[in-house]
């Protein structure tokens, strides 16, 4: 590469205003993946227009958004917009050198991967369950899809991306996905209010080849949806709270320990073998390894088969990155409170989540020449898993914001929140003169707090153009960010 397109990526990245030392190490990076330059003769409209974009973003949102290193489709045009020939002739490694450096690593989100990684970042509190085993196959799901395990192979025989099909709910509250298996087939389908509801999908394993089953049929015929509805409440009958059942058994009772880094299966399943022995089993996940620990009638110690994801976790599909929030509404007052909130909001996030506000207002007034935001100002840190966005952590935040209009822009110049051990009395402090705002601070409206996280997602998943369908906390039930 030519020194004067050197200077030209170095001007771009000091356009960004990182620090010094931030500076060097892009740089660093941007140079072990930039080759010769070559002339590029035209920028595409696309990018011309993602630029303009991105100008009009940073004007909007002021010195502080130029000073912090946010959003990779900011940096990524900024810099393509200088050095798109470097960029072109690498085939998109700049892009991709960029990306990695200032985005948030969410890992894979192929069935298998997200299944592993989700253990590795203590996201998950119980392994999947088993919906169906015999002596040849182990099916097991949990939110993400499901996956078909060939015992006698000790390979993975298919995964199923059950997001595609909307059956999101396999650790639901109010609806449920199940899983049965019936000729060879996998059929997947929902529940809502005891009653199956919507369709039924199948999956023929005789087309199963390792990877993702694509090729499923859709079924809507009422009465096989009951039939398959009835066959899971047989089943159900079949599952025991693992932990019940095994803490007094010496070999596993430690994996159920609060200290333990041991991941198990809520529910065990009871099944019989090809000779008719009575069988219990459940999958733990341990020290980097994932097993199916099974009790046989009649054996003193657990049969114990490791489940080997490797080969179906997807080689093909790079690993995936999400930007940090950028608030992009109409309201210049929230987005200056979420400019100066933001460095707060990541001391309390794990360092693969993605900080996204969710601000419950109750007023917004103007009093003597200030203007005082009222509100619950909730953020949430999330982590993506296929096409669910996840809540992992929360920060709640009753307060009331003092800003002013400077230059043209709002900055905050203080606020007045509740803190731990007066947080009623510092609400009736700084409500005193609006009285009937402490009510609304006392009621906590879950719906409207849940609306409101919707109605953020929704400008982050269209702002950047995100395939992500779904938001959830843990232990409530996927809801779409955009309603049907």
């Amino acid at each position: 590469m030519s020194e004067d397109n050197k200077k030209i990526i170095k001007d771009s990245i000091d356009r960004l205003s990182p620090t010094e030392e931030q500076s060097m190490k892009m740089w660093e990076r941007l140079s072990e993946v930039v080759s010769e330059n070559k002339t590029i003769d035209e920028v595409s409209e696309k990018k011309v227009v993602s630029i303009e974009t991105v100008k009009k973003q940073k004007s909007k949102a002021g010195n502080k958004f130029v000073k912090t290193m946010i959003g990779v489709a900011a940096s990524i045009m900024i810099i393509i917009l200088a050095g798109i020939g470097a960029n072109k002739v690498t085939g998109g490694k700049v892009y991709a050198a960029i990306k990695e450096w200032v985005s948030v690593f969410q890992g894979k989100q192929d069935v298998a991967g997200s299944l592993e990684e989700s253990y590795d970042k203590n996201n998950t509190v119980y392994a999947p369950k088993i919906y169906y085993i015999d002596h040849e196959i182990l099916i097991f799901a949990d939110s993400r899809g499901a996956i078909v395990y060939d015992l006698a192979q000790e390979a993975v025989k298919a995964t199923i991306d059950t997001q595609k099909i909307d059956c999101v709910y396999f650790e639901g509250d109010k609806k449920h996905s199940h899983i049965v298996m019936e000729d060879n087939r996998v059929i997947v389908f929902n529940s809502g209010e005891n009653s199956p509801i919507g369709s039924y999908y199948c999956f023929d394993l005789n087309e199963a080849d390792g990877g993702e089953l694509t090729s499923y049929e859709i079924g809507e015929d009422k009465a096989e949806l009951d039939r398959y509805y009835q066959m899971c409440q047989l089943i159900e009958n079949n599952y025991e709270y693992t932990y019940e059942r095994y803490i007094e058994n010496e070999e596993v009772s430690q994996m159920f320990s609060i200290d333990s880094e041991s991941v198990y299966s809520e529910h065990s399943i009871n099944w019989t073998d090809e000779t008719g022995k009575n069988c219990s089993s459940f999958i733990l996940y341990t020290e980097g390894v994932t097993c199916l620990y099974t009790e046989v009638e009649g054996l003193d110690s657990f049969v114990v088969n490791e489940i080997d994801l490797s080969m179906a976790s997807s080689t093909e599909q790079e690993n995936v990155y999400l930007t940090e929030y950028i608030f992009t509404g109409d309201n210049e007052k929230i987005e200056a409170i979420y400019e100066y909130m933001r460095d707060e909001y990541t001391m309390f996030l794990d360092e693969n989540q993605v900080c996204i506000p969710g601000y419950v207002i109750y007023k917004e007034v103007e009093e003597d020449g200030e203007y005082l935001v009222f509100g619950n100002f909730w953020a949430y840190g999330y982590q993506l898993n296929g096409s669910i966005i996840e809540a992992q952590s929360g920060y709640e935040m009753p307060a009331c914001f003092h800003l002013k209009k400077q230059g043209g822009n709002y900055q905050v110049i203080s606020f007045d929140r509740a803190s731990d051990g007066s947080y009623l009395e510092d609400i009736q402090e700084f409500t005193k003169d609006y009285p009937e705002l402490y009510d609304q601070f006392m009621t906590l409206d879950d719906a409207k707090r849940v609306e409101s996280m919707r109605v953020y997602l929704e400008m982050y998943v269209m702002d950047n153009n995100l395939n992500i369908e779904y938001f959830s906390e843990y232990g409530e039930d996927p809801i779409k960010i955009i309603p049907d």
